[in-house]
């Protein structure tokens, strides 16, 4: 190979002499690390970006952030930075939304299911915001507390879990694909009078309300055999004592 002419090159003028390729060395050296000023600040707040601007910063940040969860560290610095710029984020309370949230919203939503325990802990996080007085429906405490218990969402996920263990299978019988009830073996009255119980919260707050070994699946047949069915007089005396 011919050795090449060191000379013929320093002679060779570089394809980019004179033309403005970004920041050279000392250009460079008076960016890094310098501090916008106030005024600079300013400017910059009140400077409103194009729509176009706007579309191609969410798009660099979707393919950048996309699926990628931020670190405790990261969420860290986001807070103190919102906190040092008393950045406040807008409160939706009271605030109407436009039919095209609304919609938007209704697509989101449509064939999506809560598991029981975002169930349970909607309801827990409800639990007193809306009882007694606080309820706008409320007219002076006329409903039964037994009927609260009844109705209530714990009620309805203790007598689904009785009914998925035993497969929607009468106990006694063995029968299926009949009207089927949660037969409490200690009777739901015995309880109530036994930790007496005043109040929803009260109730919700007994273990052995929610035993779901306190709990069998009969048929209508089968429960009307029970001495506790009904107003029968084994039954009343269970509840006085």
């Amino acid at each position: 190979m011919e050795s090449i002419n060191k000379q013929t090159l320093k002679d060779k003028i570089p394809w980019n002499k004179g033309k403005k390729t970004g920041y050279n060395s000392k250009q460079a050296e008076k960016v890094k690390g310098r501090k916008h000023t106030e005024e600079e600040l300013k400017k910059m707040r009140g400077r409103k970006l194009s729509k176009e601007v706007l579309e191609k910063i969410t798009t660099i940040n979707r393919k950048l952030f996309a699926g990628k969860p931020l670190s405790e560290e990261h969420k860290k610095k986001i807070s103190e930075a919102h906190k040092k710029s008393g950045h406040k984020w807008p409160s939706p309370l009271g605030k109407k939304k436009s039919d095209i949230a609304k919609e938007k919203m209704k697509i989101f939503h449509t064939g999506k299911r809560a598991t029981t325990e975002t169930k349970r802990k909607m309801s827990w996080s409800h639990l007193g915001k809306h009882d007694g007085e606080k309820h706008p429906n409320w007219k002076g405490g006329i409903t039964p507390v037994n009927q609260q218990i009844r109705h209530s969402l714990e009620y309805h996920f203790w007598r689904s879990d009785c009914f998925g263990r035993d497969k929607f299978t009468c106990q006694e019988c063995k029968i299926r694909n009949v009207r089927l009830v949660v037969d409490h073996i200690k009777p739901f009255a015995v309880i109530i009078a036994e930790y007496k119980i005043t109040s929803l919260e009260e109730a919700l707050n007994c273990e052995e309300l929610w035993d779901i070994n306190n709990g069998r699946t009969l048929c209508d047949d089968c429960h009307k055999q029970t001495s506790t069915y009904g107003n029968r007089k084994e039954y009343r005396i269970l509840a006085k004592k």
